[in-house]
Parts: structure tokens; C-alpha cells; sequence
């Protein structure tokens, strides 16, 4: 904070030494709005990966409960022939393992639209308040992470999903 203080000193002195300026005033309020404005913007980020993240969860359990009922007389034939519940549940988890890899892909290229659709005019806003905040793509290391976590995210609601009904067809 301090170096963009001297920043914004230097730029005021150098307007005010201009010939055509009469008075220059630096109002540092708007910076701190700015910097409130974006602090608030994080937080919603924030609680909307939250949010995104249980409803990975929910949609994938859902889609592999659905999948489970409409399956549910080949399961219990299995069951009677004797296949253990590790194979019952490998189908449903690979199920899973998909959804939840197609969606982190889907969703990082829809990321990846919007901060391009988004770059020139936050550069353009950023540069009224000389900041040297970037929009930036997501790195590879990032990308991979975030797809990986996706596919965990969607094998974690197939399994959850798959042992309870496993567990209600077994005790009916």
C-alpha cells in the first residue's frame, strides 16, 4: 500500500507542475473504495466455489442414484450371484470419474472465456486507478490441479451416491 501512496504522490506532483493544470487534488477514498470493492468481489468468488463445489456433488450423486434405481434388478442379481460391492461400485465410479473430468474441462473453458471477455475493460478500469492488478489465464499447473480436483469432486459424489443406495438395496 505504501509504494502505490508514493505513486499517486509523484503522479499528483508531476500534474500539478504541468502548465495547463491550475489545481490537482488526489482522492484517495476512491482507492480505498476500489480496494473494498474488489475485497467484497473475492469474498463472492469465494462462496460461490463453495457453493459450485457442493453442487458437483449433489448433481454427480444425483445423476449416479438415477443411474442406480433404473440398474437396480441387474444389481441385485449380482448381489445373489455373489459380486462383491467393490465391483458393483467400479461402473458408477468411472460414470463419476467422467462426469466430474468433462465438467472441470466445460468449466475451464467457460473460466477462460469470461476473462477474456472481461480483460480490456478491467484493464481499462484498473488504468483510471493506476493499479498493476492483471487479469490472468489460468496456469498450467493451475488448470491441471482444477481439472483433477473436478474428477475427485465428481468420483467423491459417485461413491457417495453409490454406497447409500448399495446400502438401501441390500436392506430391502
Amino acid at each position: 500500500m505504501l509504494t502505490l501512496k508514493i505513486r499517486e504522490t509523484e503522479w499528483l506532483k508531476m500534474l500539478e507542475a504541468h502548465s495547463a493544470v491550475e489545481f490537482a487534488q488526489m482522492d484517495m477514498q476512491w482507492v480505498s473504495r476500489l480496494q473494498a470493492m474488489m475485497q467484497i468481489t473475492r469474498n463472492v468468488i469465494r462462496a460461490v466455489t463453495v457453493l459450485l463445489i457442493i453442487a458437483v456433488i449433489l448433481i454427480t450423486g444425483n445423476s449416479i442414484r438415477l443411474e442406480l434405481q433404473t440398474r437396480r434388478d441387474e444389481i441385485m442379481i449380482e448381489k445373489l450371484v455373489g459380486a462383491s460391492n467393490a465391483y458393483i461400485y467400479r461402473p458408477f465410479l468411472y460414470t463419476g470419474f467422467w462426469y466430474g473430468s468433462l465438467a472441470g474441462i466445460l468449466a475451464w473453458l467457460i473460466v477462460t472465456s469470461i476473462v477474456l471477455l472481461l480483460e480490456s475493460p478491467v484493464e481499462q478500469l484498473l488504468a483510471l486507478y493506476h493499479s498493476e492488478y492483471q487479469l490472468r489465464f489460468m496456469a498450467l499447473n493451475e488448470t491441471i490441479l482444477f481439472i483433477m480436483l473436478s474428477t475427485l469432486l465428481g468420483v467423491l459424489g459417485a461413491f457417495i451416491a453409490a454406497s447409500q443406495q448399495i446400502k438401501n438395496l441390500s436392506n430391502d
